[in-house]
């Protein structure tokens, strides 16, 4: 007895033993899964969420590209290796400099609208972004100036480099930016090659225009005036220019340059009458003003600009120096790792559309009005789950003192009685022919089962069953009117 009692107490011990090691098993584990929790939560909201977002912006990142290049196709008509060259550059040009790569993809969109080639876009491109980063500009509208001057002055795409320079030049040597520049030559180009007058020389006189307040279009228009009236001067023009001793055109018949006009203006110490009587009232000022800074100034800021091959690129570089050219580099950078990614994501997304999601949505049209009632009423259903439980959680101190309160049941199954009747009585002819529908196939479907004799039984016994359950009911009801008349 002595040896059964001994292994009676050792098995307890070992029972308790093994319950004790449970326990810690069992704490350990719950420990061990909360540590699991916590970190699980702190990887969605470090990591998981960084990375979905940062895939979420890739895709939007490569489809705009996608659209600009698109756009840049089109209008060259380039096709395969072709394009391929000018999306590659696009992405150079987005890694290497301060501008994105959708941006260079911008800016080519801009040249193939003015005629360039792919070709020429390409050879384009690193002259119209010096010329952008010099002049503090966004890419796309220095594409559409740059080629805009281009055009209005004949000038060959070979040419855009140093026009480029002359522009820069014009802008660190006057009081007159890019967008001015563009907006006069606008205006006097067309003319001004047409009779002659060199880029470099057209530009000069704008850059000076400039300097005395006369800028944009108010300097493109002013100087289109004064070439049209030396081309075709009017009689009273023609009867001071004589007056004054001017010669304005070489014994060729060609219209002189404007240095050597300025110059014989500023001789002949012509006053602002004989200005306005030269060249009218749009341009006489402008003209006077030209002619008070002086011929030498004019004759030596056009040689500058003649002499200022790879201004753009060096302004450029200074511009881009220090930490604000680093960020923007940066961040050129970092959105063309954007549209790497997207490119590579892109495609599963798009046949996940194509052949999954859109063909879904269209097929929606398809369905029959009731089927379409039906997923609307379960999308509504689920979309107010969310707020339910939101309100639920808000009231649930209500809810308690309800639920733990003879009073609070009592009002909850007033409050439910009356929420039944009146949704009932608002729909109570559609809800009687539903239940009726219900009915009649369940009646029909139990004869079919039980018989139509036997059917008939089982109501009457069911029947009598709800008749003693609708009493016993009813003074449930008189129960909760009391208490009813009591609250």
């Amino acid at each position: 007895m002595a040896n059964v009692g001994d292994l009676v107490v050792n098995i307890k011990a070992d029972g308790s033993n093994l319950n004790k090691e449970l326990d810690k098993t069992q704490s350990r584990m719950k420990s061990m899964g909360q540590s699991m929790s916590r970190v699980g939560r702190r990887m969605s909201l470090a990591v998981t969420a960084p990375i979905a977002g940062f895939a979420a912006t890739s895709i939007m990142a490569a489809a705009s590209f996608e659209k600009e290049m698109n756009k840049v196709r089109a209008l060259t008509g380039s096709t395969g290796t072709e394009f391929k060259a000018l999306e590659d550059q696009a992405l150079e040009l987005g890694k290497t400099t301060m501008f994105s790569a959708r941006q260079s993809a911008d800016a080519m969109g801009f040249l193939a609208m003015a005629g360039f080639e792919a070709n020429e876009v390409m050879g384009a491109m690193p002259s119209v972004l010096n010329l952008a980063a010099a002049g503090q500009m966004d890419l796309a509208t220095t594409a559409d100036i740059t080629s805009n001057i281009l055009t209005g002055y004949r000038m060959d795409v070979e040419d855009l480099a140093h026009a480029n320079d002359v522009l820069v030049t014009a802008m660190t040597s006057a009081n007159v930016d890019l967008t001015m520049l563009g907006e006069s030559m606008k205006y006097v180009a067309p003319i001004a090659s047409s009779a002659g007058f060199g880029f470099e020389e057209m530009t000069a006189s704008v850059a000076m225009l400039g300097n005395a307040g006369i800028q944009g279009s108010m300097a493109g228009t002013s100087l289109r005036f004064a070439i049209g009236s030396l081309l075709d001067p009017a009689d009273e023009a023609t009867a001071t220019l004589k007056k004054l001793g001017i010669q304005t055109h070489d014994t060729e018949g060609n219209l002189m340059g404007m240095v050597d006009i300025v110059r014989q203006l500023e001789n002949s110490g012509a006053d602002t009458a004989s200005m306005l009587s030269i060249f009218g009232q749009r341009a006489g000022s402008g003209m006077a003003a030209l002619v008070s800074q002086g011929a030498d100034a004019l004759e030596n800021l056009i040689t500058k600009l003649e002499e200022s091959g790879g201004t753009a690129e060096r302004i450029a570089e200074v511009q881009m120096s220090g930490m604000a050219g680093a960020m923007l580099e940066f961040k050129s950078a970092l959105e063309n790792m954007q549209i790497t990614i997207g490119k590579e994501l892109n495609p599963v997304l798009l046949d996940l559309l194509d052949n999954h999601i859109t063909p879904l949505v269209q097929g929606f049209s398809d369905l029959d009005e009731a089927t379409k009632k039906h997923i609307i009423s379960i999308g509504l259903v689920a979309a107010a789950i969310a707020p339910v439980l939101m309100a639920m959680g808000l009231m649930m101190p209500a809810l308690i003192f309800l639920f733990t309160n003879p009073i609070g049941w009592a009002i909850l199954l007033i409050a439910a009685a009356i929420a039944t009747v009146i949704v009932w009585q608002k729909n109570w002819e559609e809800n009687i022919r539903i239940l009726n529908k219900l009915w009649d196939d369940f009646d029909y479907k139990m004869r079919n089962i039980f018989g139509a004799e036997n059917w008939d039984r089982i109501k009457k016994i069911v029947s009598g069953s709800m008749l003693a359950m609708i009493d016993s009911i009813q003074g449930v009801i008189d129960i909760f009117q009391g208490l009813w008349d009591l609250v």
